[in-house]
């Protein structure tokens, strides 16, 4: 049984991504086309009260295509379902990250993944830039820290890191709210 747990824990955005749709399908086919619409944000809620994740804006994307139906609707499950497993893989590595970190740490570390829309190693610059302290792992994930939701932590050092940005100190303005970083390795 834990075999089974552990599988589910460690594929749970795929599973989610191939059950929804299979879900809304089946509702849809038996007459219940609004219910099936309103399948996902309720999954979206549930996940939230639960585990206290929210979808990002990519999913949110997914699932406003899906709605369009016609040609839309298989391509948005194809793209969710590409989408779970590299959510998968992020959450599984964030894991290993937050491992190595004091305890105290873990639950402020997030994916430079979910930063912004740029791939992760120029998200990390980014938040460098704006006075944070970005790392990657040696598992290859890219990720930073944060006070509370969204203040950037400018002086953490990682346990465990292969790369690090990190604003000049004393901070060094650029312009734009932009601050100067240094990478060290």
């Amino acid at each position: 049984m834990d075999a089974i747990t552990d599988k589910l824990e460690k594929h749970q955005n795929l599973v989610s991504s191939i059950n929804q749709p299979l879900a809304v399908i089946g509702l849809e086919k038996a007459g219940q086309k609004m219910a099936g619409k309103l399948l996902t944000p309720a999954v979206w809620a549930l996940n939230y009260a639960v585990n206290d994740k929210l979808p990002d804006k990519v999913d949110a994307g997914i699932f406003g295509v899906g709605l369009l139906g016609g040609a839309a609707g298989p391509a948005s499950i194809v793209t969710g379902v590409v989408k779970a497993v590299v959510d998968d893989d992020t959450d599984q590595r964030l894991k290993a990250v937050r491992n190595d970190e004091k305890p105290e740490h873990r639950s402020s570390i997030k994916a430079a993944y979910h930063f912004g829309s740029a791939p992760a190693g120029i998200n990390a610059q980014t938040i460098a830039s704006m006075g944070g302290t970005a790392w990657q792992h040696p598992n290859g994930l890219w990720v930073y820290i944060t006070v509370g939701e969204d203040l950037l932590v400018a002086n953490f050092k990682p346990q465990k890191a292969t790369r690090v940005y990190r604003p000049v100190w004393p901070l060094i303005p650029m312009g734009g709210g932009k601050f100067r970083y240094t990478a060290k390795r």
